[in-house]
């Protein structure tokens, strides 16, 4: 297993397109490259070759909770509705039926050029939210990148983009 961690500052939050917010402290993006090794009896416990299984890769960031909409796209097992969300939908329910693109752009950037950007991001883990007097209402959350067969291969879960 080989992991890759990128750290970026601080950046806005893109959901199709749409500015969610900023985040607070640093953005973590986690690559990792999932393998099958190869042995036969000829060589013993010796590994053949290592055979691709796939890559998952992950965005932990922290989000400031001012509007339900940030909370949304947070939580894929909730409905929204005006005013309010609702929490529990029946077991079974697939992620990737509100799966949505995720654009994280650097802030000290103005255009594209160090962008990260999941073609289909959905909401995974733990969402804790802390209230009380003196505490900033904010969440932290980790988005997950699924697959998307509809792109050519080589770019079915992400692109990062390489600034100058």
């Amino acid at each position: 297993m080989v992991q890759q961690n990128i750290e970026l500052g601080a950046c806005r939050v893109l959901i199709n397109d749409a500015d969610i917010g900023r985040t607070r402290g640093p953005v973590r993006l986690t690559i990792r490259a999932l393998w099958r090794d190869r042995r036969s009896d000829r060589t013993g416990a010796s590994v053949t070759d290592r055979v691709a299984l796939g890559t998952e890769l992950c965005v932990t960031l922290r989000l400031g909770e001012k509007t339900l909409t940030a909370l949304e796209h947070a939580l894929p097992q909730a409905t929204a509705a005006i005013g309010y969300q609702s929490l529990g939908r029946t077991p079974g329910f697939k992620a990737s039926t509100v799966a949505e693109s995720l654009r994280l752009h650097p802030e000290e950037r103005s255009d594209a050029g160090r962008d990260v950007l999941l073609h289909k991001a959905v909401a995974t883990g733990v969402v804790e939210l802390t209230y009380g007097p003196g505490a900033d209402r904010s969440f932290e959350v980790e988005f997950t990148a699924l697959l998307d067969a509809t792109r050519d291969d080589g770019d079915w879960l992400a692109r990062l983009y390489q600034g100058d």
